[in-house]
């Protein structure tokens, strides 16, 4: 675990790309515009190995082009952080990308 310069723990893993999701986009109620992908990593342990993990704009997005393909092996930098919905008590936890880089080339 390591943080960076504003002081959020993030976590590196590593494994094989077993899906990428179609990206999604909208306009939140203040009218600004938002968009989100996920991937799905596979760590490669016996339990709980698959990891979803959340391009939380438009730039993380870009970014990830050409390290994050299906059947690639790569190393994940992410963080990991939980919003109370509407603060009603209901909590969802996301795992956000922060880089990624490729390890090896599609299996």
């Amino acid at each position: 675990m390591s943080e960076s310069k504003e002081n959020v723990a993030t976590f590196t893993v590593k494994g094989t790309v077993l899906e990428i999701k179609e990206p999604v986009s909208g306009q939140n109620s203040e009218g600004k515009q938002w968009s989100r992908q996920e991937f799905i990593l596979d760590r490669g342990i016996k339990y709980d190995s698959e990891l979803c993990i959340q391009l939380g704009n438009a730039q993380k997005i870009q970014d990830a082009k050409g390290i994050i393909d299906k059947g690639a092996i790569v190393e994940v930098t992410f963080s990991v952080f939980s919003n109370n919905w509407k603060g009603q008590g209901k909590w969802f936890t996301n795992v956000k990308y922060v880089s990624a880089t490729r390890v090896q080339n599609t299996i």
